[in-house]
Formats: structure tokens, C-alpha cells, sequence
């Protein structure tokens, strides 16, 4: 069994070496009890990336043992990944009910209520979480369910309540800057960030955390070529570390950045070269980023590769993700429209691209009703700070087009106001703030006569 636990604990996240280690555990599966024959078979098709046979083992495995806790738990880990979230709350509370203290279960049916919208329940299940396993994660859930309904305050208080009974690596730290990001306070946040990637003793991950977060502060205000150098400060930090999986996943978001913020596809496939050239280092983050490059680039059949091959486990829907993106570019917004409908859950830039399909298509209430959406979902975890930092800003742009467009001009100046103040700091020729700076002033002009 010890390679069926080496195996799990690599592909979970990825890592190279889970495919070695379960072939060696398959070799000796006849010979292991029953219970553990399910396990190991079961872990030998998640390997693969065949989801649904590995559902299907463990569910077998259920109907001989209904309370083993381990298949119980996997059911809810993998049901809550493959967006099957009634299934992964039944069995993760069935596991918290035999064990109170099962932190790994506390934290997935966390998960499952933040991605059911369910903020409340996830409030109260992380309140258990933090009395029962007190943990970064624990906090981490609570401030995050909090967040999710615009709470900053008690978001901040969970984040002070952390600091004060656990130790933290900068997790919580850089959570906390983040909801400065959230309630638009952007010198706080890139404060905190800093102070936590300037202080050497701080630790390697609380400065790699704040060396991050400085990227994602300066996306969300405009500050593209200012978030290019703190990438690049990041690709530094990762080479000077010694951290080649890190350092590919740094390569590769840069990599991305270079295509989203600046259409620059020749620097670009640079920093791609780099980082597939520590590819047999990578995790899955490795990989979340490849795809995101290649979607953005318009090669959206190395992106569908992507997910089928590494990804299949945590983006079930990643393939019809893609294609989505695919006719949105293609400009068959109607397509698109309906492939975005259809996926279970869709972070900033997705619900950013469902807006701007609508209103392409002249559907301006549904346009709207999209981007307030987008405006009222925070969150600091699971990237979702990275895509709102992505959109928000261009959200109010969009939402000012629309309202110009229908001739209520006090909406459209209130919401260019927002996305010029948002932007006060930005690239001066960013395509959209030159454009929506023009259209505020016209508006004004427009009042006062």
C-alpha cells in the first residue's frame, strides 16, 4: 500500500511520479485484501485521468463497505472535483460525522458550499473547521466565506483571529491584502504584499507570496507593464531559490501575461520555450497555466490537450470551457453564449466573455444582469482574485458602452467614472482606458450644455 499512498499524494497535485508509483502497487493488487484492492484500482484510474471508472470503484467499494471512511472521503473529493456537488456534501459530511477532526473532508465540503453559492452553510461548516482542526485552511474558508458576500470587515476580522492563534506562512497575509484589493483600498493591499516580499526573514513562501500577489495588485489596476517586471522579479526569486517546478509555473504565467495584457506573442513564446523546458518538474498549477497560455493565444486544441491529459481530475468541464472561448473568438457569440451557459461554473473571465457575447448579440438586459454578476463575486482563493483582477476594471467599461448605447448617460458616466478611477494609475495606452476616458469627458460635456 505504500505506493498506492505515494501515488495519490503526487497526483493529487500533479507531480511527476504518480504514474510510476501505482503501476508498481497494480503489480501486487491480487495479493492485497479486498478493501485495498478497491482503493488501489480505484487511485489506478484517477491516474489515468479516467474520472468516472474511479467513481464507479469506489461507489462498488461503498456497497460492500458503506462506512469505510477512506472511500467515503474519496467519493466526496472526487465528486466535489467533477462538479458533482449534492453527491461530494453527502459523503463529506458522512465522513465528518465518523471523524469531527478530518481536516481534508472539512475543507472539500467547504469548497462544495463556496462553488454551490451556499455562503452561509460554508460559513458555518468553517466555524467547525476552525473549533475542531484550527488551521490555516481552517481561517483561510471562514475569511473566504465572508469575503464571498462583500463582508470585508469580518473577513479581515477571521484574517486577525488566524494570525493570533496559528502560525502563518503568508497565506493569510496575503488573503487579507487581497480583501483590501476586493473593497478597492489598492495601496493597502500592495502594502501588505510589500512588507511580505521585502522582509528576508520573513521566510521563502511568505515572500513568494507577496512577490505574487504584487502581480495580481498590479493587473487589477491597470499597471501592465509594471505586472510584466514583478513577474519577472518573480521568475528571479524562483531561479535564485532553486525551485524549477515553481519557477515553470512563473515562466508560463508570464508567458501568459505577455499574450493577455499586451498581445505580446513573440516575448511570449519566449518565456513558453523556458518553461516546457521544466515540464518533467511541474505540478498541476504548472499545467492550469499552460492551458490558460494557449487559450489565450487562440490555440485552443493545445489548451483541450491540456485538460484531457492533465487536467481531466480538476477541470471536468475545461474541454467545453475552451471550445466556449473558441466561438466567443471566433465571433459566433450565439455558440458561445450557449457553451457558457451549460458549464456548472464560470470564474471573472468566463462570466466576462458571456457579458461582452451578449451584448454583441444586442441582449443588453442579460449583458447587464452578467456583469453585476461579475461585480458582486470576490473571493481570494482558487484564483479568483486572479480573474477578477483580470476583468473588473473592463467590466465597468463594458457596462458604461451599454448603458451610452441605450441613452441612459448618468449610468454609463457612473460606471466610466468607476473604471477611470479604478485605472487612475494605468498605462496611459491601454486601448480601453484612452477610449473610455474619451467617452466620460464627451458624457460631461453632454451634461453641462
Amino acid at each position: 500500500m505504500a505506493h498506492y499512498r505515494l501515488a495519490y499524494a503526487l497526483q493529487w497535485n500533479g507531480s511527476p511520479g504518480a504514474e510510476e508509483a501505482i503501476e508498481k502497487a497494480v503489480r501486487y493488487v491480487d495479493r492485497v485484501p479486498k478493501k485495498e484492492n478497491y482503493l488501489i484500482r480505484g487511485e489506478h484510474a484517477m491516474v489515468r485521468h479516467d474520472v468516472d471508472l474511479g467513481l464507479s470503484i469506489y461507489r462498488e467499494m461503498l456497497s460492500v463497505y458503506p462506512d469505510d471512511k477512506e472511500a467515503n472521503y474519496l467519493l466526496g473529493d472526487y465528486s466535489f472535483h467533477r462538479l458533482d456537488y449534492p453527491v461530494a456534501e453527502a459523503a463529506l459530511g458522512k465522513v465528518l460525522s465518523m471523524d469531527p477532526t478530518f481536516s481534508r473532508a472539512y475543507q472539500h465540503l467547504t469548497w462544495t458550499y463556496l462553488f454551490e453559492k451556499q455562503f452561509p452553510k460554508m460559513r458555518e461548516v468553517a466555524r467547525r473547521y476552525v473549533k475542531k482542526v484550527p488551521s490555516q485552511s481552517a481561517y483561510l474558508m471562514l475569511a473566504e466565506s465572508y469575503l464571498q458576500e462583500g463582508m470585508f470587515d469580518s473577513a479581515l476580522a477571521a484574517c486577525r483571529d488566524a494570525v493570533n492563534v496559528i502560525a502563518d506562512n503568508g497565506t493569510i497575509q496575503s488573503f487579507e491584502g487581497k480583501v483590501f484589493l476586493s473593497r478597492h483600498q489598492f495601496d493597502r493591499g500592495e502594502s501588505i504584499f510589500r512588507q511580505m516580499a521585502g522582509s528576508p526573514a520573513a521566510g521563502q513562501s511568505r515572500i513568494r507570496s507577496g512577490l505574487e500577489a504584487l502581480v495580481t495588485e498590479a493587473i487589477w489596476t491597470g499597471k501592465y507593464r509594471e505586472a510584466l517586471r514583478r513577474q519577472d522579479r518573480l521568475i528571479e526569486f524562483d531561479t535564485e531559490q532553486k525551485t524549477p517546478g515553481l519557477l515553470a509555473t512563473s515562466l508560463a504565467w508570464r508567458a501568459f501575461d505577455a499574450v493577455a495584457l499586451l498581445g505580446d506573442t513573440a516575448e511570449a513564446r519566449s518565456f513558453l520555450s523556458k518553461a516546457l523546458e521544466l515540464k518533467s518538474y511541474g505540478d498541476q498549477d504548472l499545467y492550469l497555466a499552460l492551458e490558460a497560455y494557449y487559450a489565450a493565444s487562440g490555440d485552443f486544441d493545445k489548451a483541450e490537450e491540456i485538460v484531457r491529459t492533465r487536467l481531466a481530475v480538476i477541470r471536468p468541464s475545461g474541454v467545453q470551457f475552451n471550445e466556449a472561448i473558441r466561438e466567443y473568438h471566433n465571433g459566433n457569440y450565439g455558440s458561445a453564449i450557449r457553451l457558457f451557459r451549460a458549464q456548472p461554473f464560470l470564474y471573472h473571465d468566463g462570466l466576462f466573455m458571456l457579458a461582452k457575447s451578449y451584448a454583441a448579440t444586442d441582449q443588453t438586459d442579460s449583458a447587464l444582469a452578467t456583469l453585476s454578476r461579475l461585480k458582486n463575486f470576490y473571493g481570494g482563493t482558487f484564483g479568483f482574485d486572479g480573474t477578477r483582477a483580470l476583468t473588473e476594471a473592463k467590466a465597468e467599461y463594458l457596462a458604461g458602452m451599454i448603458y451610452e448605447k441605450t441613452g441612459e448617460r448618468k449610468k454609463a458616466m457612473e460606471h466610466y467614472g468607476a473604471f477611470v478611477e479604478m485605472w487612475k494609475n494605468a498605462d496611459r495606452d491601454i486601448p480601453e482606458l484612452v477610449d473610455g476616458k474619451k467617452r466620460l469627458a464627451a458624457l460631461r460635456g453632454m451634461v453641462k450644455k
